[in-house]
């Protein structure tokens, strides 16, 4: 069952819950109860004026921008299966582990990224996870 989360309704399992600290500042991240890494959320919903007609390319350039801006060397690419339009991918430096997803409705964007220390043993397998909740989220007005 989907629930409502960081501006988005998704699967997530049982032992991921919402590690968000209270302070208005930080963006809904959400964590394996004994994991290693966090997903964090930040999302813009279509409000008013001209609608937006939002496709896969205009995610790709949104992607490139905001990952050169991060500097990170990241190739965005589709994510098929995907219950909404959606791109990403992940780097690994010395340091981290990033992943980095942009999705879509057409009208509201979604920003979602994985972070975990690159030296972690269970990095891999969470952001495996990560990715399939990820590839279940959708947006609520499309619901």
């Amino acid at each position: 069952m989907k629930s409502e989360f960081g501006g988005l309704l998704l699967d997530a399992p049982d032992d991921w819950g919402d590690i968000t600290p209270d302070e208005d500042d930080y963006p809904p991240s959400l964590a394996k109860d004994d994991g290693v890494g966090v997903l964090q959320f930040s999302s813009a919903e279509y409000d008013s004026g001209e609608q937006p007609d939002i496709d896969e390319d205009a995610l790709i350039a949104l992607f490139v921008n905001y990952c050169a801006g991060q500097k990170l060397k990241i190739t965005p690419k589709r994510m098929d299966g995907a219950a909404s339009i959606c791109v990403g991918g992940k780097q690994t430096d010395s340091k981290f582990l990033t992943a980095v997803w942009l999705l879509t409705n057409g009208l509201d964007v979604a920003l979602v990224t994985y972070t975990a220390e690159a030296n972690e043993p269970g990095a891999l397998r969470e952001l495996e996870v990560a990715k399939k909740i990820i590839a279940s989220a959708t947006f609520p007005r499309a619901e």
